[in-house]
């Protein structure tokens, strides 16, 4: 194993990059979550309700949701807004 010395800035600087390419993988990470599409099982699932259930929520459009042919889309970002629409402080 060999060892290499650098000098402390040159370290420094290396280690601050380091630093600024995890953050922007991790918002590059939520992003993609949030333009995530999810099914109606998927949404069922989530939130831990009926199909019955689901279909009220759809009919009174409380969460927004997308349509192809039969099968009912929603963006992981839209269920995350309905969530927090939803939220009771304390």
């Amino acid at each position: 194993m060999d060892i290499i010395k650098i000098e402390t800035d040159v370290f420094e600087e290396i280690h601050k990059n380091l630093q600024d390419i995890k953050e922007r993988l991790n918002e590059m990470k939520l992003q993609n979550i949030e333009d995530t599409w999810l099914s109606s099982k998927q949404v069922q699932r989530i939130l831990g309700i009926s199909q019955k259930t689901w279909q009220t929520y759809r009919d009174k459009r409380l969460i927004r949701f997308s349509q192809v042919g039969q099968k009912i889309y929603v963006k992981a970002a839209w269920l995350e807004e309905f969530l927090e629409k939803h939220s009771i402080n304390k």
